[in-house]
């Protein structure tokens, strides 16, 4: 069995009163993913948005209107020279993401980068690699890895809540059809078309980096089923299902586009109870055996469940009222940890062989042995 103790990342980063940050940032990419980076980075006191870049001249134009940044840009060499940013966000598809973060690197810019990091285990290696050679720090853009129900989870499982893992269920939901996937429907040449096994490709990172945490090893038995949905074309993989066994821990992992509600859930079962992460509420769960084996225990039990889950959710209005609570709060707290650990010069809040066990994981499942990594459906160089 595996020991919580062992597994757990510690999360020493305290968000009390400390020194500011004085940072300069700056980002390339001002699509989708950009807007949620803009409004997280002006909610970091200390940290200054200095620009924007994209090869498309008028995203960044309206970016930086909706925002007051001042200095945008379409050529991302001379934005670095000019602005000389200490942090860089890239928030371009993956396709372009080795050759920006290599640029902003040699121009001494700490990097947070868009999921995924690349297209294969091998080119984030290299990405890796070289954040280490410049002396720089690198993290991924984990929304909900540091949502708050992620952060409370690790912290209940650390102090031994359900005992020695078992078993895990990463269940990602997604709607192709909703806002973000209807342009890849209705656009052939859709950056994401380019993408190993597509949508899956793009999303593999949310429903693996819950999984690899509890895992030890770097070779885990893994067996994978993808087949599209004649919902959506045979050329979009859109259902899969993976089953994970590493030493006498098991995982399973879920996406579907067709479940309705739209789940996005992560179970932890242990030795001694298990809990439950609903990260479309914001409520976490837990569940132990009754005290007593009676219809009576049971009832009480089911009570307890309610109250326990109405606790936790009132704690969430407290959140709210501190901007704590939201669908990209992970995102503002990794941000402002990767920050401080810039400024502070402690260890980075992903550490490098989850990002690169995430990335072999995703390889095994969504990429045939010797198969193709991205490919470029457009110029994607800024």
């Amino acid at each position: 069995m595996i020991m919580m103790s062992r597994n757990c990342i510690p999360l020493r980063i305290s968000l009390g009163v400390e020194p500011p940050l004085h940072l300069r940032i700056a980002l390339v990419g001002c699509g989708k993913a950009a807007e949620n980076h803009v409004q997280q980075i002006q909610r970091v006191p200390g940290a200054e948005l200095v620009a924007l870049c994209d090869r498309e001249p008028i995203m960044a134009e309206q970016l930086g209107i909706r925002y007051g940044v001042r200095h945008r840009y379409s050529d991302y060499t001379k934005m670095l020279a000019r602005e000389r940013p200490q942090v860089m966000h890239i928030a371009t598809p993956p396709q372009a993401h080795l050759d920006l973060a290599a640029r902003a690197f040699d121009s001494g810019c700490h990097v947070l980068i868009e999921k995924p990091a690349t297209c294969s285990s091998i080119t984030t290696e290299r990405l890796l690699s070289m954040a280490e050679s410049a002396g720089r720090k690198l993290t991924v853009a984990w929304t909900h890895f540091f949502d708050p129900i992620a952060r409370d989870m690790r912290q209940m499982l650390r102090a031994g809540a359900i005992g020695e893992v078992v078993h895990l269920n990463s269940h990602f939901g997604y709607d192709i059809a909703g806002v973000f996937g209807k342009p890849v429907l209705a656009d052939p040449d859709h950056w994401v078309r380019g993408l190993p096994a597509q949508v899956l490709y793009n999303v593999a990172d949310h429903i693996f980096n819950k999984i690899v945490e509890f895992l030890p090893s770097q070779d885990p038995v893994v067996e994978s089923l993808i087949w599209p949905s004649q919902s959506f074309g045979d050329d979009i993989a859109s259902e899969m299902r993976v089953l994970i066994k590493d030493g006498q821990a098991t995982a399973t992992a879920v996406f579907s586009p067709r479940i309705r509600p739209v789940l996005h859930r992560f179970q932890v079962f242990g030795t001694e109870g298990s809990v439950e992460l609903d990260f479309i509420s914001g409520v976490l769960s837990a569940d132990h055996p009754p005290r007593h084996r009676t219809a009576l225990g049971a009832l009480l039990s089911g009570y307890g469940d309610a109250w326990r889950r109405f606790q936790y959710a009132s704690r969430n209005v407290v959140r709210i009222s501190r901007g704590e609570f939201g669908y990209f709060s992970g995102l503002r707290h990794l941000i402002q940890s990767f920050y401080r650990s810039i400024v502070q010069n402690e260890p980075v809040p992903i550490p490098y062989h989850l990002i690169l066990k995430v990335s072999r994981l995703t390889d095994r499942v969504l990429l045939r042995p010797g198969g193709e990594g991205c490919k470029d459906r457009l110029s994607l160089t800024a």
